[in-house]
């Protein structure tokens, strides 16, 4: 349990490298190549088209593309590091 005053970071920087190979192993696995997982694609790009009116298509370079990339790895890093913390047992995904 981490108490509402505890500082969870240290806990989680303990766990960002499995957490990484977790990440790794999960884009690798066919879990994420099914039809279910596209539909749920599709339903964030299109609640995205909605919430940001196609911002993407103003983004004249492309590197941005690629620095959003970076920023979405490093939080599936951290949701599956916050999940190590919180529930040590869970298997995850993959």
């Amino acid at each position: 349990m981490i108490a509402p005053t505890e500082d969870a970071w240290p806990r989680i920087r303990a766990e960002l490298s499995p957490a990484y190979a977790e990440l790794v192993r999960l884009v690798g696995s066919p879990d994420i190549r099914t039809a279910a997982f596209v539909e749920m694609l599709e339903a964030r790009y299109r609640n995205g088209e909605r919430l940001y009116r196609r911002e993407w298509l103003d983004w004249v370079d492309s590197s941005r593309f690629d620095n959003e990339v970076v920023q979405e790895i490093g939080d599936g890093v951290l949701y599956i590091a916050m999940r190590r913390v919180r529930h040590p047992d869970a298997t995850g995904l993959a």
